[in-house]
């Protein structure tokens, strides 16, 4: 029961392949089979766990010009930042299935599905960075979410920035395209990629590091 459980909270397939097997019957017990799933489940959490980074060495001097905020969009990233403690992970779920007008069907820990299997989700969430001159969002995109998600006919990265009020539906397309324009980082051999989304007067858009351009994410609020 409990490997089954572990199971429905990963999101890393040849993880979730490895429980599949032990699960069956088997003729003798396989306790090396069980150390490597346990050695991969520790990996996988552990790559999910990431400390976040220090942003504010991230600006340049007119960059900082362009986020300067007054006193009401201060106390509004405050109290953003309050709420933001709380975990808002089902509140942004039930905000896409209502979205849609359907129930989404959990495949991985972040990974959900249509019941046609035709449209495919990873959830992200994070919690409000205040800067000295504006609001910042960051979130890690992992090549497992983006291979889980080319098996639907459409795919997307939610990202709901500091509560559920501001969630927004991305295509992975959006992202794709991106990629290479976007900040890295590489760690125990693998890399990951930084998505940074910034607020300026209630508008949210993705920045693009490498190019200093912007994506406009109000068209996908949900």
């Amino acid at each position: 029961m409990k490997l089954v459980q572990l199971k429905e909270k990963l999101d890393d397939e040849k993880t979730i392949k490895q429980i599949s097997e032990i699960l069956r019957p088997l003729e003798f017990t396989r306790l090396d089979k069980l150390i490597e799933i346990v050695f991969e489940t520790t990996q996988d959490i552990q790559s999910e766990t990431i400390d976040y980074p220090e942003i504010d060495s991230e600006f340049e001097e007119n960059d900082k010009q362009e986020y300067q905020i007054n006193e009401e969009s201060q106390n509004k990233i405050e109290k953003t930042s309050i709420q933001s403690r709380v975990n808002f992970y089902e509140k942004s779920l039930q905000k896409i299935e209502l979205s849609l007008n359907i129930n989404l069907v959990k495949k991985s820990r972040i990974g959900y599905q249509t019941p046609d299997q035709q449209k495919g989700f990873v959830f992200s969430i994070s919690k409000v960075y205040l800067e000295k001159f504006g609001t910042k969002y960051w979130f890690a995109f992992y090549p497992k979410q983006e291979k889980f998600l080319s098996y639907f006919k459409e795919s997307y990265v939610v990202y709901s920035c500091g509560s559920e009020d501001n969630t927004f539906l991305v295509p992975l397309k959006i992202i794709q395209d991106e990629k290479d324009n976007l900040s890295t980082t590489e760690k125990e051999g693998k890399t990951y990629w930084h998505i940074h989304i910034h607020e300026r007067n209630n508008n949210f858009y993705l920045r693009i590091p490498k190019t200093n351009q912007t994506v406009d994410l109000e068209k996908y609020r949900v």
